[in-house]
């Protein structure tokens, strides 16, 4: 694909799904009312979304045709060195522009922020760039059987957003239901919040990195999800409790980390409480 047409292709494709975005967003948030800053902000981001990515292919592109040798086969090893070449460009091009945007409006370093989520998009970054070149090859040889097949990819491409997409729910679920139970007495009203502040103030102080940063942030925000699993009537006792009432009360991270540990993002602290001493 010549690199007007590349460029052409991924506006009018990214176009057709940022409205799809808008409007599905909307159904879901009818009954919230946007003010006009908001929905600025969305129109925004949407033609952020569109030039960035059509840079990136543009430039991908441009690399593409101006190397790859079409009178060789497609995987001889110079066309394969061009194909990781182009990888690399546009994974390179693509950080360069959107991370480093996230990054300064996150406050985070552009190295720290960049190697984050490289590394949380590894997945997808390992599936998705060979079925693009088994695409490429498909497409040199016979073009309406590529465009036959951009459905499968894009169902593809869609199943991954939704994984990640229903982790981030289960997160929220988990973080809403240890505030509700912190919620139950006013003596702990909004502890998992205060205990995830400091540890991120620490995390902080400590220079640890984004990423276990981010986990042990999230795993003092729900240090104390296992109390859902106690019986209301120990946690409600006005009383000193008796020995049994204590060891049940003992139980709460163990439990908790139960409820946790099948979650991804805590599943590398989940082999260290689990795995004997």
């Amino acid at each position: 694909m010549e690199p007007f047409t590349a460029i052409i292709t991924i506006v009018v494709a990214n176009t057709i799904v940022e409205i799809i975005n808008i409007i599905s967003k909307s159904k879901n948030n009818k009954k919230e009312k946007q003010n006009v800053t908001q929905i600025r902000q969305k129109k925004v981001k949407a033609i952020f979304n569109i030039v960035y990515l059509a840079i990136v292919a543009g430039i991908t592109s441009i690399f593409f045709h101006a190397f790859y040798n079409f009178d060789q086969f497609f995987l001889s090893i110079y066309n394969i060195i061009v194909l990781l070449a182009g990888g690399l460009i546009y994974i390179g091009t693509e950080s360069a522009i959107l991370f480093r945007l996230l990054a300064q409006l996150n406050d985070k370093s552009f190295l720290g922020f960049l190697l984050k989520n490289l590394h949380a998009a590894r997945l997808e970054i390992l599936t998705m760039f060979p079925l693009g070149y088994l695409l490429i090859y498909i497409y040199l040889k016979n073009f309406w059987v590529s465009v036959l097949l951009i459905p499968l990819f894009v169902a593809i491409y869609l199943a991954s957003k939704e994984k990640v997409k229903i982790i981030e729910q289960t997160e929220k679920t988990l973080f809403t239901l240890a505030q509700i139970e912190d919620d139950k007495f006013p003596d702990t009203k909004k502890h998992s919040d205060r205990v995830g502040n400091l540890v991120k103030e620490l995390t902080s102080i400590l220079k640890l990195s984004e990423d276990d940063a981010d986990i042990i942030i999230k795993a003092a925000k729900l240090h104390d999800i296992g109390k859902i699993a106690i019986p209301d009537r120990i946690l409600e006792k006005p009383g000193r409790l008796i020995k049994e009432e204590w060891e049940i009360i003992k139980t709460h991270p163990e439990r908790g980390a139960q409820i946790v540990k099948e979650l991804s993002s805590f599943e590398r602290g989940g082999k260290y409480y689990f795995t004997p001493s």
